[in-house]
């Protein structure tokens, strides 16, 4: 039987999720639907490729987009 090693799963950097979740911290959630398939695919494997989490791409993203004139 094969074993195959994981990687240590990616901590966001940006907004770390409450263990408690009881205590809101986040005031809001974002969904987004009707995403491609093989976009998010790509996204998937391009953020764990760069070790970054899907959450800390979309925050880099929405803040670089806001700061654009």
């Amino acid at each position: 039987m094969k074993t195959t090693k994981r990687k240590a799963r990616v901590v966001s950097k940006i907004s770390r999720m409450p263990h408690d979740k009881s205590q809101a911290i986040h005031q809001c959630n974002v969904l987004i639907e009707g995403v491609p398939q093989t976009t998010k695919t790509k996204f998937k494997a391009k953020c764990a490729e760069k070790e970054i989490t899907m959450r800390d791409a979309v925050i880099t993203f929405m803040r670089e987009f806001v700061s654009q004139r």
